[in-house]
């Protein structure tokens, strides 16, 4: 008698364990982070070269963040030199899995830029002198988009923000040239000056992704 309830017992918990296990492969894994870059940027008006990541903090919610940079030879404009940080809040309208990896979100932008800006040259033998406007903008959006994140390969997002944006000017120019600082007598180089504008934004991000085990 007891022989077969130790049988009995012993069945039973295998039967358990194995439905525990079945139970296990029939849930779909699900995304851990990604990483990218922007190619939307390296052609146009705004050039950078742009690197980003993306890590869900639950099985809806992620955050983003990318870092893009541009210098002269990128920017071929009277900006010299740019920085750019985006960090952007994601919520998935659906579940995200290995299964079902698209997905429309919506979320918010916190922007900050970084601008080095030409704005004049000075002849001053036998030193040419070129006198530089630091600035920095920063914007706040809404996004909307779409992500497509299977198992490794591609990542593919597309997005459209629109929001307030405002330019900060923080330094008078300074002359490269000597090291002195340019006298003019537009405020615009003298005093710190606001400016607020509409902001807007189309991304295009590809890269891979990395699942949960």
């Amino acid at each position: 008698m007891k022989k077969r309830i130790f049988f009995a017992l012993l069945l039973l918990s295998v039967l358990t364990v194995k439905g525990q296990y079945a139970q296990e492969e029939q849930q779909p894994k699900l995304p851990n982070f990604s990483l990218f870059f922007s190619p939307a940027h390296i052609y146009g008006y705004d050039r950078s070269y742009d690197y980003g990541i993306e890590y869900f903090l639950n099985k809806k919610n992620s955050i983003q963040a990318i870092y893009g940079h541009a210098g002269p030879h990128q920017l071929k404009q009277s900006n010299l030199r740019t920085n750019r940080f985006h960090l952007l809040f994601k919520r998935h309208l659906q579940l995200i899995s290995e299964h079902k990896p698209a997905s429309l979100y919506y979320g918010g932008e916190l922007v900050y830029k970084s601008i080095r800006d030409k704005v004049a040259s000075y002849s001053s033998p036998p030193v040419e002198q070129t006198a530089f406007r630091n600035f920095n903008t920063m914007a706040l959006a809404g996004k909307v988009g779409y992500s497509y994140m299977p198992p490794y390969f591609p990542f593919f997002d597309v997005n459209v923000g629109i929001g307030i944006g405002k330019n900060l000017y923080t330094k008078s120019p300074q002359s490269e040239g000597c090291g002195c600082l340019i006298q003019t007598e537009n405020e615009l180089f003298t005093k710190p000056e606001k400016s607020t504008f509409l902001y807007l934004n189309v991304g295009l991000n590809i890269g891979l992704n990395f699942y949960k085990k």
